[in-house]
């Protein structure tokens, strides 16, 4: 069984791999689409923050307000990027690993903008949501080489335990079907395709 500290480590690793491929987008690649279809590599690297941002918050015990998922949010936040998003998911990051890693953090009550939800779930959500948008803009921005395949695994597990079929629609909110992918490809290929991207 995974215990609380293997899932903050895998956690960990996730965002020491997005730190390596948000540092990795070229200013040139800002307007390139991602495999999330309403975004372009900026609105997608603001929803990034903005997520690790929002964990951060709540994870402290502060008010989200009307913050929601998907495009929406990335406008009532604003740009949260700026002309550095390196040091920008940096900082976001370390604020949303050091709520996780608070004590208690796990077992308390996380007050999220789709339900309350315990600890230790946000954990899983936001460490499936990592690697999933890590891929994405690995994807966009041609550094799939970056990726660690072993992380995929657990992040996979994670997908499947809480994507549920009532969540996938064709308009991809939050989630679209999922892309059949042979089950001898790569897990980051699995990953992908079970998100709804086409690898």
């Amino acid at each position: 069984m995974e215990t609380k500290t293997d899932s903050l480590d895998a956690y960990a690793q996730a965002i020491e791999q997005a730190k390596g491929v948000v540092a990795g987008v070229r200013p040139d690649q800002m307007e390139n689409q991602t495999p999330c279809t309403k975004w372009d590599t900026r609105a997608l690297l603001n929803h990034f923050v903005g997520s690790n941002l929002m964990m951060g918050t709540v994870g402290t015990g502060g008010s989200i307000g009307e913050f929601t998922s998907g495009p929406e949010a990335v406008a009532a936040m604003g740009d949260v990027v700026g002309d550095d998003p390196a040091s920008a998911y940096a900082a976001a990051s370390s604020g949303a690993l050091a709520a996780f890693s608070a004590p208690g953090a796990m077992e308390k009550t996380w007050k999220l903008p789709f339900g309350d939800v315990p600890g230790s779930l946000a954990l899983q959500v936001h460490f499936m949501e990592t690697l999933t948008h890590t891929w994405d803009l690995a994807k966009s921005t041609g550094q799939l080489g970056k990726l660690d395949q072993s992380l995929a695994e657990p992040g996979l597990e994670a997908a499947r335990g809480i994507v549920s079929p009532k969540a996938r629609n064709e308009a991809g909110d939050p989630f679209g079907a999922e892309v059949s992918v042979p089950e001898g490809a790569p897990p980051y290929d699995r990953l992908a395709g079970f998100m709804g991207r086409t690898p």
